[in-house]
């Protein structure tokens, strides 16, 4: 069978540090190896890391005497894994049965494929209990083998236009070689919440990408999370969208060039990012912040002059004109005639029907 090591970092996850690693141990088809990395987690992480690891000899732990944040911490595990193949799963994750022998499988049969990835299900704790109430979990991902499930292989170009100016990947789905990962380095300390996004677009330039079109893993979504604090707030949203800039000015003076029409890329991917800070200009003037609407403003068309003239643009020019305290009660008021006019539309037919159904009684 083949192997593969997986790194599960863990800060403040105690509690569900042992669900995801028994999702690990519990893979059929494949030879696995564990190395919790506790980061000082502030709860009772080291003492459920150490009992996993007294329980079974494939896992291991590291526990750091302080926090040396989640890149360092993630590169550690990248430097220990020697295995053919790696994964790294948060401990707030877990994998879905036999998700690593279908990712496993693909490469195996795929010597050009460089990582695959497949879909993870956003679950909260109350959504989870309920499907395995139902056993849904299992009834889903019951196939062992990748000859029956769907999946398709992606030239890393293709791969990157397709995710146009996202990340395409979700984390705890990805698996990948890890001579590969050796040859292009670990996590980027200066985009600390693109660096994933970065990181598969380098293996992209490297290879093809398999895509495993059905659900692999759990991504569990909670208060807690790392990156659900980061993404509600107003400024972390900004400072993600110039991360995930950075990360195509990155490639294009790095591995970027080596692939196909990379050019285009580039101008396809600056466009999409000018239309998110075209939204987040709109999102800006709509909360009545006009100081940043207008510095998002000038970072889209920093982006791509194209976005100028959109009717996204030409929109927020008229919202603009009138200001937030005069449109926001207008827009109002055309959003109470909108929804009275499609129930007066419905009342409408429904009068009909009854006439109808009235006449043919009759």
């Amino acid at each position: 069978m083949a192997m593969i090591d997986v790194i599960v970092p863990c800060y403040g996850y105690g509690g569900y540090l042992t669900e995801c690693v028994e999702s690990v141990l519990q893979q059929s088809g494949v030879d696995v190896r564990v190395l919790i990395i506790d980061d000082a987690s502030p709860d009772n992480t080291a003492e459920v890391a150490e009992r996993l690891a007294k329980e079974d000899e494939r896992v291991s732990v590291i526990s750091h005497t302080r926090n040396h944040g989640h890149i360092d911490t993630y590169n550690e595990g990248l430097d220990w894994a020697s295995a053919p193949y790696g994964i790294l799963l948060s401990a707030d994750d877990y994998l879905l049965p036999n998700s690593l022998a279908r990712a496993m499988d693909l490469m195996e049969a795929h010597p050009e494929v460089v990582m695959t990835h497949g879909r993870a299900l956003r679950l909260d704790d109350n959504q989870i209990t309920e499907w395995r109430r139902r056993e849904s979990l299992n009834q889903l991902s019951s196939v062992a083998s990748l000859s029956d499930e769907p999946w398709r292989i992606l030239t890393g170009a293709e791969f990157i236009r397709k995710a146009g100016s996202l990340n395409p990947v979700d984390t705890p789905t990805a698996v990948f070689r890890n001579a590969i990962q050796k040859r292009i380095g670990g996590y980027r300390h200066d985009l600390p919440h693109a660096a994933d996004m970065e990181m598969w677009f380098r293996f992209a330039a490297h290879g093809a990408i398999g895509e495993i079109l059905v659900p692999q893993a759990i991504y569990r979504q909670h208060r807690r999370a790392m990156s659900k604090s980061w993404y509600t707030h107003f400024d972390g949203l900004v400072d993600d969208l110039r991360q995930r800039e950075q990360t195509f000015r990155i490639l294009s003076s790095t591995f970027g060039p080596n692939l196909p029409e990379w050019e285009s890329l580039v101008e396809n991917a600056m466009r999409l990012l000018a239309e998110d800070a075209l939204g987040l200009a709109d999102r800006a003037f709509m909360r009545g912040d006009l100081k940043n609407c207008h510095r998002l403003l000038g970072i889209a068309t920093g982006l791509s002059a194209d976005v100028v003239g959109s009717r996204e643009w030409r929109r927020l020019a008229r919202k603009r004109l009138l200001g937030p305290r005069i449109y926001k009660p207008v827009a109002r008021l055309r959003q109470g005639d909108i929804l009275g006019a499609a129930k007066r539309r419905l009342m409408t037919r429904r009068i009909g029907a009854l006439s109808r159904h009235t006449s043919a009684s009759g």
